[in-house]
């Protein structure tokens, strides 16, 4: 065990609502030169407050997707994957996880394929 809440789910953040912007966006810089023009020029112009949020945009990337996930839903922003993978061990699977069981608690969660 040794585990804070002993095996049992701990609520940390009573209420906890997901901000509808922020003022981050989680992409891997280095890959720049891979991405669609596109995406080039968003981030171009949101580093710069050129967006029509005018919300100068800064980069905050762990390279764990979870973990950026995670800083997203609770700071707000966005965070990214331009690559056309997931890796299911360390990301789809543990991101498929945390969202079911958000959206579970959060009563948001149906059931059915839907």
């Amino acid at each position: 065990r040794g585990a804070a809440g002993g095996g049992r789910f701990v609520l940390t953040r009573p209420s906890l609502r997901c901000p509808a912007r922020g003022p981050y966006y989680s992409l891997n810089d280095a890959r720049e030169p891979d991405w669609p023009q596109g995406l080039r020029r968003w981030v171009h112009d949101a580093r710069r407050g050129l967006t029509p949020s005018r919300t100068k945009f800064s980069s905050r990337y762990v390279c764990a997707l979870v973990a950026d996930v995670h800083r997203t839903l609770l700071r707000g922003g966005w965070a990214g994957n331009p690559r056309p993978h997931l890796r299911l061990l360390y990301e789809a699977a543990p991101l498929a996880h945390v969202a079911e069981v958000a959206a579970a608690a959060s009563g948001g969660l149906r059931g059915g394929g839907g």
